[in-house]
């Protein structure tokens, strides 16, 4: 996880934006729109001030590392998708997403979340 964080010097509570990307591994098009994201986070402007100033952004840059290194399209180590494993996940199954979703619990119980960007990429569209 990539945490960009910064002080608002304010009373204003910040919230949380979450951004995961790459849950299917072959959905390579969402690491390039993560990549972009990180890059204009980490540039000097006002409209990224102001977003720091207000949010403290989370990024979970490819989810199913496992799936990407071993070329599958899909799923994980172990065959799932892990864009369906959310509600129940497994420890041994979907460590991943079961990581991910305590690290998210984790954040949530620490301040408000906004909002939780899943990004994908689709081969046809």
């Amino acid at each position: 996880m990539i945490s960009i964080l910064s002080e608002n010097g304010s009373n204003i509570p910040k919230r949380a934006l979450i951004i995961l990307s790459r849950q299917h591994p072959g959905e390579t098009p969402g690491s390039f729109i993560c990549e972009e994201m990180e890059l204009d986070l980490l540039k000097n402007s006002k409209k990224v001030e102001f977003s720091l100033w207000r949010f403290d952004i989370s990024i979970f840059a490819m989810v199913n590392i496992d799936g990407v290194v071993l070329g599958n399209y899909r799923g994980n180590f172990a065959g799932f998708d892990l864009n369906r494993c959310w509600l129940k996940p497994d420890p041994t199954k979907q460590p991943e997403v079961f990581a991910i979703k305590n690290m998210i619990k984790k954040i949530g119980r620490k301040q408000p979340i906004e909002l939780i960007i899943d990004l994908h990429g689709h081969s046809r569209k």
